[in-house]
């Protein structure tokens, strides 16, 4: 596939693509919102809840540079699949378990699963992206996790207050995610060519200056996200906020325009001009 002349916005391919990615956060984000209370329900503490919420990530964290060289070996496409079905079969499971525990070791395989995708579908996009165009495009791929994110949480929380079932929205969050397989069949395979045989080091991987700032950066910005997530619940909860759902709206809304105008931008000037003043903004929001 030469990417400079096949690639296009309005392609089925990358139309499937940016639907899949939508639908697979969609999965995510459905049952993040009502989690913490799950959690209570089940006896747990707020001790607890950290563990439930920082067992995906941590798992995800430890095994994503393996199966980012394994997307290589068995290609993109077929670890997208992968991923995304091993994330909906779990979900057939959440509505069963009758403790913290079970719940915790759910989470780690459900952060397995994410890595799967995850490395799969980035290294995807940027096969499938002209170098050109590569911010703005990812920016684009980016911004359908976001619309999930304006759409799903609201719609989690308000599946649990009508049907007052768990595991009814679990279904729903299976259906989700099992729908982001099928959209994912169609798929065309990127073919990209190595000219040596890869091997997994990461030690002199983050020796790298570039690399080593990006992923701090990245994991600063992270761990701020993660924990607004969540404990966001909980917090609402204590400050009888009871459609906290406008949160990830406002949320989505103010990302997905960042996220276009920063991708494109990226594109024409030092990407660390357009990384600094945004990295600010995180830590000021972080402070207030």
């Amino acid at each position: 596939m030469t990417k400079q002349q096949d690639f296009s916005m309005w392609s089925v391919n990358f139309i499937l693509f940016c639907l899949a990615n939508f639908l697979y956060y969609g999965a995510f984000y459905l049952y993040i919102p009502v989690l913490p209370q799950y959690v209570e329900m089940l006896g747990g503490t707020p001790a607890d809840i950290g563990l439930v919420g920082g067992a995906f990530g941590l798992s995800s964290f430890i095994i994503r540079p393996y199966l980012g060289k394994l997307a290589n070996e068995w290609g993109r496409k077929r670890m997208m699949l992968l991923g995304a079905i091993s994330f909906a079969l779990l979900f057939l499971l959440f509505g069963r378990v009758t403790g913290v525990v079970p719940l915790v070791v759910l989470r780690l395989a459900h952060g397995v699963c994410l890595a799967m995708y995850l490395a799969a579908s980035a290294a995807y996009i940027a096969d499938y992206a002209p170098v050109d165009r590569r911010g703005e495009v990812l920016g684009i791929y980016q911004t359908c996790s976001v619309v999930s994110m304006a759409v799903f949480p609201a719609a989690g929380i308000w599946i649990l207050q009508h049907t007052q079932s768990y595991p009814f929205l679990f279904n729903v969050t299976f259906v989700t995610a099992l729908v982001c397989f099928f959209v994912l069949l169609p798929l065309k395979e990127t073919n990209p060519v190595y000219e040596q045989e890869q091997k997994l080091d990461l030690l002199p991987i983050f020796r790298r200056r570039v690399i080593f700032m990006s992923s701090l950066c990245l994991l600063g910005a992270s761990l701020v996200y993660g924990a607004i997530l969540t404990f966001l619940p909980i917090y609402a909860q204590q400050r009888n906020i009871s459609d906290y759902g406008i949160f990830f709206v406002v949320y989505a809304l103010a990302t997905m325009g960042s996220r276009v105008f920063a991708g494109k931008l990226s594109d024409h000037v030092d990407r660390r001009l357009v990384i600094l003043p945004f990295s600010l903004l995180v830590a000021l929001a972080a402070m207030c």
